[in-house]
C-alpha cells in the first residue's frame, strides 16, 4: 500500500492567504502529474475532497486541495462570502502555486471541480495555459446565467424574507457592522439557499466530516454574485 503524505501549504491569491493541502505518494518519483481540486458551494477542503484526493494520490498523482478566500482555513473578510469571480481567481492562483513545486510536471496538471467548482474549472481552464485536462463532476456551469435563474421559482414569502435580509446586510454595511448571514441549508419556510427533506441527511453527513463548519453564507452571493455572467 502506498504511503500517502499530507502537507499543509498556503499560497497568495490577490493579497490574501489561501490554505491548502497536498496529498502525495512519498515513494513516487518526480516529476508527477498533478490534480488541483476545486470544491463546490461553501465547500472546504476537509469535506468531500479528501477521499478523492487520497485515491488520486494512490494512483500516482500529486493532489492540491484548498479553501477559497473567506472560507474554511483561508483568510479574508467578510467570512463565508461566496464570490464567483474571486473563487475563479483562487483556482488560477492555486495552479500558479503548484507549478512552482519541483515535484510536479508542469505540463501534466489537471483541474478537477465539483458542483459550483465544476463550473469554475470550465471558466478557468480557458485562462490557464498548458493544462493537461479538465474534470467536472455535476458542474453548475450555468447556475448564474439569466436563463438558469429563470427556471428557479421562489415563493413570495421567500422573496420578501430574502429582500429583507439583503436590506439588513446593506444597512449593516453602511454602519460598518458585521455582515448579515443566511443558512446554507434550512427547513421548509426558513431563509436558506437549499431546502428539502431529501437533502437534510446529506447536509448532516457532510457537516460531520468538516473540521471548519460553514453553515451560513453571506447574503450578497444571491443578490450580487449570482448576477455575474457565466463566461
Amino acid at each position: 500500500m502506498p504511503e500517502i503524505q499530507e502537507e499543509a501549504v498556503s499560497f497568495d491569491s490577490h493579497g490574501t492567504r489561501c490554505a491548502g493541502r497536498i496529498y502525495v505518494n512519498s515513494n513516487q518519483q518526480s516529476p508527477l502529474p498533478c490534480i488541483v481540486m476545486a470544491n463546490g458551494f461553501t465547500g472546504t477542503m476537509d469535506w468531500l475532497l479528501p477521499e478523492y484526493a487520497l485515491r488520486f494520490a494512490v494512483a500516482g498523482y500529486l493532489v492540491l486541495t484548498f479553501d477559497y478566500r473567506f472560507l474554511g482555513q483561508s483568510e479574508g473578510t467578510p467570512r463565508q462570502l461566496i464570490d464567483i469571480t474571486k473563487q475563479r481567481e483562487d483556482i488560477i492562483a492555486a495552479v500558479d502555486f503548484i507549478r512552482q513545486d519541483g515535484r510536479v510536471d508542469r505540463l501534466k496538471i489537471a483541474l478537477w471541480g465539483t458542483s459550483l467548482g465544476g463550473g469554475h474549472v470550465f471558466y478557468t481552464a480557458a485562462r490557464i495555459p498548458d493544462l493537461a485536462a479538465v474534470i467536472a463532476q455535476v458542474p453548475a456551469f450555468d447556475m448564474v446565467s439569466k436563463e438558469a435563474r429563470a427556471l428557479v421559482h421562489f415563493s413570495v414569502a421567500f422573496k420578501v424574507k430574502f429582500l429583507f435580509a439583503a436590506l439588513v446586510d446593506w444597512v449593516k454595511g453602511l454602519l460598518g457592522l458585521s455582515p448579515h448571514y443566511m443558512k446554507v441549508y434550512g427547513e421548509r419556510g426558513e431563509l436558506a439557499v437549499f431546502h428539502g427533506e431529501d437533502l437534510r441527511e446529506k447536509f448532516q453527513n457532510l457537516e460531520k466530516q468538516k473540521q471548519v463548519l460553514e453553515e451560513s453564507v453571506h447574503t450578497p452571493f444571491l443578490s450580487e454574485s449570482s448576477a455575474l455572467p457565466a463566461k
